[in-house]
């Protein structure tokens, strides 16, 4: 029997947990959770739940300490396997602690996309699809081994569809699913002992640089395709991309293009066109055509507040403001 230890954190992290405890070839010698967000806790708990039901040692902790290591170490375990989200620097002692190392699921194509938010930057930049692949973590920005079959000579990897409207939302559901069939790929090949290692095309990496809530702001000029992908990229669970309407901060979570406002010879991008009090959407003006608006939230006194659209944008008179823009406005420059 295989001896692993499962380590991660956030949403997905309880369902790999459960999936790898139901594979009875395995056993789960550790778990150890980054508590994460304020937001992700939740799921730390669960997973020490889980744990305790199970009768496995479990730790919480945002980063390694030295005691960590040296238990693992201690563990005689084969790998350690990613479950989860993990985002401070391990040490290589750690890396080192078991037979195989820190066996995981990265969200992009490597090399392509190392480092910060991978999976948005897929989006931001018009990717047709998301890539994943399995890797065994090193103490570069993502430039381990990419872990292969010995039988295929092909390494773990999986994509998911960005040629649609899916929003960040149905695209981290369908990640889930993925990521916990390539977990179990590589668990596979572990028990049958048919994992093998590739060092990645160094030459070709790319990265991706960390992207924080002011890094979210909408440009208007931009073609719909490029607005609609900077908004679901960062929509729900995340705060969300945003803009200024009135002495308003709105974050738009929801979005469609609307190719037939592509015949505005008199356009003025950010403009509102059309208020629709049935459905409560509303029509902006991109650089191309439009954005049929479905979903915000507006920040009053720092906290986002969920409301209708129609009743946000609230005039066909006024536009969406750059935040400069916005901020002149407020002291009546």
């Amino acid at each position: 029997m295989k001896r692993v230890v499962a380590m991660g954190g956030g949403q997905r992290a309880l369902p790999t947990l459960k999936a790898v405890l139901a594979d009875n070839a395995v056993k789960v010698v550790a778990v150890i959770a980054m508590p994460g967000y304020p937001e992700e806790e939740i799921y730390c708990s669960k997973l020490k739940e889980l744990s305790k039901k199970a009768d496995i040692n479990f730790y919480a902790a945002q980063t390694i300490t030295d005691p960590i290591s040296e238990k693992v170490t201690s563990l005689g375990a084969d790998a350690i396997i990613g479950i989860g989200v993990w985002r401070s620097i391990l040490p290589s002692s750690f890396l080192g602690a078991t037979r195989l190392g820190f066996l995981a699921v990265h969200g992009t194509g490597l090399p392509k996309y190392r480092g910060w938010a991978g999976i948005n930057w897929q989006i931001i930049n018009g990717e047709k699809c998301i890539d994943m692949h399995a890797y065994r973590l090193a103490d570069g920005v993502d430039d381990g081994h990419l872990v292969l079959d010995k039988l295929t000579n092909l390494p773990f990897k999986a994509k998911i569809s960005l040629n649609n409207d899916n929003h960040l939302s149905e695209i981290f559901a369908q990640y889930e699913i993925q990521h916990i069939k390539l977990v179990k790929s590589i668990l596979n090949a572990l028990k049958n002992e048919t994992i093998a290692f590739q060092e990645q095309e160094n030459e070709s990496a790319t990265y991706g640089c960390h992207r924080g809530p002011e890094d979210a702001e909408i440009n208007w000029s931009d073609d719909s395709l490029k607005v609609f992908n900077f908004i679901r990229a960062q929509s729900y669970p995340y705060q969300g991309a945003f803009t200024y309407f009135g002495n308003k901060r709105v974050a738009i979570h929801r979005t469609r293009i609307l190719r037939e406002f592509k015949n505005y010879s008199g356009r003025i991008y950010g403009k509102v066109v059309r208020r629709d009090k049935e459905t409560g959407s509303v029509v902006v003006l991109t650089g191309d055509s439009a954005l049929e608006i479905l979903e915000v939230k507006v920040l009053y006194q720092g906290v986002w507040v969920q409301q209708t659209p129609c009743d946000v944008f609230n005039t066909v008179r006024s536009k969406c403001k750059p935040r400069i823009e916005a901020y002149l406005d407020s002291i009546d420059f």
